[in-house]
């Protein structure tokens, strides 16, 4: 994490020389992004073979589009309707993180004999792959607490950075 800082500070300074026009809040989210990609995937940059927006873009669409003002929770037969078309990019953004979360489940099952680096998927795969629990987990589990982990972080980010 004190590389990604370390490597964050170096591009405001490189930016700062070259007299170049930096948005705070897209670098913010960009940093946050790889930090919290790094804690929970092992890597930074994410990539989908599907998806040509990336990573960063569908984080940060996803986050908007669940604090878009949404007259669906307020008159709720105008739901089905879907007359702002939330349902349907939401639905288009899911399909999007859940492709990316198989992919990345995938890399970490294929990688698991090769004894690398473990990080916070290896642990919730071995709990998946472990018989001792009480409780079994399956793969849309350990989707679902990427996802909200990831949004956790960002949320705690974007509050302290504010």
């Amino acid at each position: 994490m004190r590389e990604e800082l370390g490597l964050f500070i170096e591009s405001l300074k490189e930016a700062s020389r070259d007299h170049v026009e930096v948005d705070p809040s897209a670098k913010v989210l960009t940093l946050s992004t790889d930090m919290s990609c790094l804690m929970v995937f092992g890597k930074k940059r994410i990539h989908n073979e599907h998806e040509q927006k990336g990573f960063h873009a569908i984080v940060q669409e996803g986050m908007q589009l669940a604090a878009v003002f949404n007259i669906a929770y307020y008159i709720p037969y105008v739901g089905a309707l879907d007359l702002q078309g939330l349902a349907k990019r939401m639905k288009i953004v899911s399909k999007v993180f859940d492709d990316m979360f198989e992919q990345i489940i995938d890399e970490h099952v294929d990688a698991s004999d090769k004894g690398q680096h473990r990080d916070f998927v290896d642990v919730m795969l071995s709990f998946m792959e472990s018989k001792d629990n009480e409780f079994q987990i399956e793969r849309s589990n350990i989707k679902a607490i990427i996802l909200v982990n990831n949004q956790i972080i960002h949320i705690y980010i974007s509050k302290n950075n504010a």
